[in-house]
């Protein structure tokens, strides 16, 4: 079925109409209800349930992210604790503990390496830390 160019333009401009309509509102439920206000003299409820504090995933206070991992092994390198392992950190990896023998860290062998480091440092708390 083929469409004339007559046809197509008045589809075009219906199709616009009612894109101008949406977007301007016309269409939106009309609501002429009040808001329901309480009883006078009755005190409203109070949402005792306060939401959990989330922490972000991959943050520095969360522990078994990758940058807490990394927070942890910079604090026993004593280097700046920014929870990014780059040259900084690998360099002082090399000279404390030894050679890097998974290549640089990162988030495939982060535990290795922290792991290795509590060999080298026992008196420091650098366990993987598991939440029950």
């Amino acid at each position: 079925m083929a469409i004339s160019k007559n046809n197509l333009l008045l589809y075009g401009a219906i199709g616009a109409g009612i894109y101008y309509g949406y977007k301007q509102g016309w269409f939106r439920k009309i609501t002429n209800k009040p808001p329901v206000q309480p009883p006078p003299g009755s005190t409203p409820p109070i949402n005792p349930v306060q939401p959990p504090v989330i922490i972000n995933p991959n943050s520095i206070e969360n522990p078994n992210s990758y940058r807490g991992k990394v927070a942890r092994l910079q604090s026993a390198l004593a280097v700046s604790i920014d929870g990014i392992a780059g040259p900084q950190t690998n360099g002082a990896y090399i000279k404390q503990v030894g050679p890097l023998f998974r290549g640089p860290i990162n988030p495939a062998n982060i535990d290795g390496y922290l792991i290795q480091a509590q060999q080298k440092f026992p008196a420091l708390n650098l366990a993987i830390v598991t939440v029950r």
